[in-house]
């Protein structure tokens, strides 16, 4: 797909969104993977799927037929992030920085939907902000 086609059509999705009503909580521990869930009615035909974290979009999946491509669209989330069977969004080796707001926008042949999540890191000691050292 190429840039132009891609803005348009995140310009699109931005007119014609129904957003869910509150973000879905997921925790991660600093240093593991965490997934956040896509859940969406296999009834409707997807078209695309873009993820965002914090406003920004980091990867896109358009779907044809049975067949469907990812692109991760924020290159230093390359090595780091998956899209599942599922179209559920998975995130390796967390860090501090991938805490925040994350949504993703399905888009069908009618309509368009937002899900939201907010995703908080936690330390090895189980508090939220960066990892103390351990005493030696």
């Amino acid at each position: 797909m190429k840039p132009a086609q891609l803005l348009l059509l995140l310009l699109f999705q931005s007119q014609v969104s129904q957003t869910s009503s509150t973000p879905q909580i997921v925790n991660g521990a600093l240093g593991e993977s965490v997934m956040l869930p896509l859940k969406f009615s296999a009834e409707k035909r997807i078209m695309s799927i873009i993820w965002l974290h914090n406003g920004i979009s980091i990867a896109f999946t358009q779907l044809e037929g049975q067949s469907s491509l990812t692109y991760i669209t924020d290159p230093k989330w390359k090595n780091r992030l998956s899209v599942t069977d599922s179209y559920s969004l998975q995130i390796s080796n967390l860090t501090m920085a991938d805490a925040g707001s994350y949504s993703t926008h399905i888009t069908t042949m009618t309509s368009s939907v937002v899900s939201t999540y907010d995703l908080r890191i936690f330390s090895e000691y189980g508090h939220r902000g960066p990892a103390l050292n351990r005493p030696g």
